[in-house]
């Protein structure tokens, strides 16, 4: 099945979205987008469908997914409320060479695994859900700040293998 090509609801003031999904507008079919994306479930449960991966979410799960790498999350049941918190973000929106600076290999190499998308450990992931639901909030300067540590601690850490084999 083709995915649906999604394009994402930026704003003129903002570089990137970070926004909480729940039911029933959480429920999107298998799709793609040129953004990278950090999910964090905050409620619910159910199958995870990335690349040619198929996998369980739950709440507190957090799974970073590269640039148009298809994916979609159905809840487990029907009646079943399920939301994220859902980071999406072009991985060049900072500048061409932002990223090219020694400094930021780490984040290069994240950027390129998460090409399979990711499912961090829980112990990452519980270091970076504070993070996660204030990016939601936070303004100005301090949004690419947080972002900017967001993927600093999760290329500091030991990854697991990307999920997805598929080549995208």
């Amino acid at each position: 099945m083709k995915p649906l090509i999604e394009k994402l609801p930026l704003s003129n003031n903002q570089s990137f979205v970070a926004r909480t999904y729940r039911t029933p507008h959480f429920e999107v079919p298998w799709h793609q987008h040129i953004e990278v994306e950090c999910i964090l479930f905050t409620e619910g449960e159910g199958v995870a469908f990335v690349g040619n991966h198929v996998g369980e979410f739950k709440t507190g799960d957090v799974f970073f997914l590269g640039s148009n790498l298809p994916h979609c999350f159905q809840k487990a049941t029907k009646d079943m409320i399920t939301s994220a918190v859902v980071i999406q973000f072009n991985s060049n929106f900072w500048g061409d060479s932002f990223l090219n600076l020694p400094e930021n290999q780490n984040i290069r190499e994240l950027l390129q695994t998460a090409s399979g998308g990711i499912k961090l450990s829980p112990e990452i992931g519980n270091k970076i859900t504070p993070i996660i639901k204030s990016l939601e909030y936070d303004k100005d300067a301090a949004r690419i700040f947080n972002l900017y540590q967001l993927l600093w601690i999760i290329s500091s850490n030991p990854l697991e293998q990307p999920l997805s084999t598929q080549e995208v």
